[in-house]
């Protein structure tokens, strides 16, 4: 996927879940560094290789605070 795509992606789904994190409900502050986008079925240790790891599939994409995404890099979570 192209940089520009990329990007759009990740604020189409920021934008879809109201800047807010989908974990504890933290909403993001104007003027602070953007939330991160999380993959719901991203392994990181590669454990899991029967996910679909489609990075486009907005459905498996959400938003999340930096403290979440720290504690969930790397698990399921739903």
């Amino acid at each position: 996927m192209e940089k520009i795509e990329h990007k759009k992606l990740k604020e189409s789904i920021r934008k879809r879940d109201n800047y807010t994190c989908q974990r504890c409900g933290l909403k993001w502050i104007k003027g602070e560094k953007t939330f991160p986008i999380h993959h719901l079925e991203f392994d990181k240790d590669g454990q899991n290789p029967g996910y679909d790891y489609d990075f486009n599939n907005q459905d498996k994409l959400i938003t999340l605070c930096p403290k979440c995404n720290i504690n969930d890099f790397g698990r399921i979570i739903r």
